[in-house]
């Protein structure tokens, strides 16, 4: 719960039933359920034309796919990432058989 509280997410579980080889939802729909309330939860019922400020999580998650996604594009070999923010370093590759690590921090714009 205090992961989603600071990705500014809903909490949620999903309970599965074995069916012989496969694994399906217990519940209806989605099968999603409040993690907290167990109250249903359909994530289309919460699209909106509301404005959301990026949570200090998605900023620093969308700082690393940048830099990730830099790297590959160079031909690096990008084996790790981090997304929690109070671990360093964020993300791992590798060129050339020497390993590599980056601390990534996103900021925004103008500060506050």
């Amino acid at each position: 719960m205090k992961f989603a509280g600071v990705a500014n997410a809903i909490p949620c579980v999903i309970k599965m039933n074995k069916n012989i080889a496969t694994y399906e939802p217990s519940e209806t729909g989605w099968g999603l359920l409040h993690a907290t309330t167990k109250e249903r939860i359909d994530p289309l019922a919460l699209v909106s034309e509301e404005l959301i400020v990026m949570s200090d999580w998605e900023l620093h998650d969308f700082a690393i796919s940048v830099v990730k996604n830099s790297l590959e594009k160079d031909g690096k070999n990008v084996y790790s990432t981090c997304s929690d923010i109070n671990i360093n370093p964020s993300l791992w590759f590798e060129e050339d058989n020497i390993h590599y690590w980056v601390v990534i921090r996103g900021l925004r714009h103008p500060l506050a």
